[in-house]
């Protein structure tokens, strides 16, 4: 059974909050309980999300899930993924202002 790494992930206001692994691997996702339990995510797997890019069209983003987030200000309690937002505009070529 692998070590899943869980974090309470606050909003202080600074990037050096944010768990080291989304800064150091930009593709890193954190994601909720209720997510890796519902789709068996596990560290290390590699998940595809679609979001809509500049144009409104989906784009698949490849992720690579990092751990787990027991809770993120502004999310919701159950399900939620936390990434990379440099990483996810550059994917997208949408600006932070329309993420």
């Amino acid at each position: 059974m692998r070590h899943t790494r869980r974090w309470r992930v606050h909003n202080y206001g600074a990037r050096r909050h944010v768990p080291g692994h989304l800064r150091a691997r930009p593709d890193a996702i954190l994601v909720s309980a209720e997510t890796a339990k519902d789709y068996s995510i596990v560290p290390g797997d590699r998940i595809k999300i679609r979001v809509p890019d500049a144009t409104g069209n989906l784009k698949t983003v490849d992720f690579t899930m990092a751990g787990i987030a027991l809770e993120f200000p502004t999310a919701p309690t159950d399900a939620f993924l936390v990434a990379n937002l440099g990483y996810l505009v550059a994917q997208t070529e949408v600006g932070t202002a329309h993420v």
